[in-house]
């Protein structure tokens, strides 16, 4: 194996060949090597599970590799767009037989936005799902808006006219600058995990995290706090007006089969995942 490459399982990823690896990527999803992760994301008030964000694992789920060490490579290689369409018919269809309204939220890297017609193909690939597009919600990084490039502007426009929700995703890890929020219609203004971890212990970060959540309302977004971990950490942001949440708190990241499963609770009980006075 090449120092440009990673194994995975009884793959191998390298940098070299971007035709294959995009063939690979395609047999890793039919065989179901790759596959999307659910977590959960929570209405910080009623407590009420809201959509799932679809994440990307390679691997058994005991065993998965980060997508922190294969993503990188697909970018390299223009292998990303075919991950990202497998996993959006994958999770879409199997979201598409639950009960329920809730929505899937899937993360755009700043290439793919920036690719002509990538917004198209993604579209055309839910809808053969049967899942309505009106439940999807796209995140993209403060990077992505950076950019701005005429395709990145044509694909956020076919986004909005198919009616999915648009979310600024990891914001303040990036070149926070409030002026891009103005760029286009967002809906979502998800804080990044940094500002949230201690910011039930930490009256600096409180205030900053308290500053995002008034900046986000005020255009007329809604305010998602990632990285949740402890009860603390979930009452301050619910006490600071924080709309939804988002973490190992309420849950991890899991398979087709158990997100089901709390689905189905969620229906049952019509309050899950909720949060102490």
């Amino acid at each position: 194996m090449s120092h440009n490459a990673v194994n995975v399982g009884r793959y191998e990823i390298s940098t070299s060949s971007g035709t294959r690896l995009k063939k690979l990527v395609r047999v890793a999803l039919d065989e179901g090597h790759i596959w999307p992760a659910f977590q959960p994301i929570v209405d910080l008030q009623s407590g009420a599970i809201t959509s799932f964000e679809i994440l990307a694992r390679w691997g058994s789920a005991d065993t998965a590799i980060s997508p922190a060490v294969f993503i990188p490579v697909l970018e390299i290689n223009g292998a990303i767009d075919v991950l990202l369409e497998g996993l959006v018919e994958v999770a879409c269809r199997t979201a598409a037989r639950w009960p329920g309204g809730f929505s899937l939220a899937f993360n755009v890297s700043p290439i793919q936005l920036n690719c002509e017609h990538s917004a198209e193909r993604i579209l055309t690939t839910a809808r053969s799902s049967g899942f309505p597009t009106s439940r999807l919600e796209m995140e993209i990084t403060e990077t992505s808006m950076i950019l701005n490039s005429a395709a990145a502007v044509a694909n956020l426009k076919v986004m909005e006219r198919a009616g999915i929700t648009i979310s600024i995703d990891d914001f303040g890890s990036g070149y926070s600058n409030p002026e891009r929020l103005k760029l286009h219609r967002f809906h979502n203004l998800k804080i990044d995990r940094c500002f949230i971890a201690g910011v039930d212990k930490i009256a600096a970060q409180r205030r900053t995290v308290e500053a995002m959540i008034g900046l986000g309302h005020a255009l007329c977004m809604k305010v998602l706090g990632e990285g949740v971990e402890t009860k603390g950490e979930a009452r301050t942001l619910r006490e600071m007006g924080c709309d939804l949440g988002q973490g190992w708190l309420f849950g991890k990241p899991t398979n087709a089969a158990s997100a089901e499963d709390l689905v189905l609770a969620c229906e049952a009980s019509r309050r899950v995942c909720a949060i102490p006075a």
